[in-house]
């Protein structure tokens, strides 16, 4: 059975003529049936609200207030993440697959221990965040999920 590109069932000269029309018809539905099953899924895991769940953080990392844990969730397509973190190393934390932007982001942060000093944070595709000066930084930055 020769699809299009969008994986729909494309009849073809070369190919055997179904039997009847209904067999032509059943094998152009099993194609659109199945399709359509696999942008439900799609739709299904980026619409759905995964709800916090606690970002894990880079050996030069911490969580300097533990009511303001990193975290980060899922929400409609979009990826929040929130809390404060203080980083002395590489990798603050690691954006986990399915949440990872389409491109490198940067964006402005607030450093948390003066409040007005202003800092990078990066979040690159491969998920391993950083800043760009170590530093402690107040985390509330969303983007769309790659």
């Amino acid at each position: 059975m020769a699809n299009d590109s969008n994986g729909i069932y494309k009849y073809t000269e070369s190919e055997a003529v179904p039997s009847t029309f209904s067999a032509f018809l059943n094998k152009l539905a099993a194609s659109v049936s199945t399709r359509i099953g696999q942008i439900q899924d799609t739709l299904t895991t980026n619409i759905a609200d995964t709800g916090w769940s606690n970002l894990v953080l880079g050996s030069g990392a911490t969580a300097p207030d533990s009511t303001l844990r990193p975290m980060i969730r899922r929400k409609n397509g979009i990826v929040y993440i929130m809390g404060r973190m203080t980083q002395s190393g590489a990798v603050g934390f690691t954006i986990p697959a399915g949440y990872r932007p389409a491109q490198n982001l940067r964006t402005m942060g607030q450093a948390g221990s003066t409040g007005s000093a202003v800092v990078v944070l990066v979040i690159p595709t491969d998920g391993a965040a950083y800043t760009s000066a170590d530093a402690t930084i107040n985390l509330a930055h969303s983007w769309p999920v790659g």
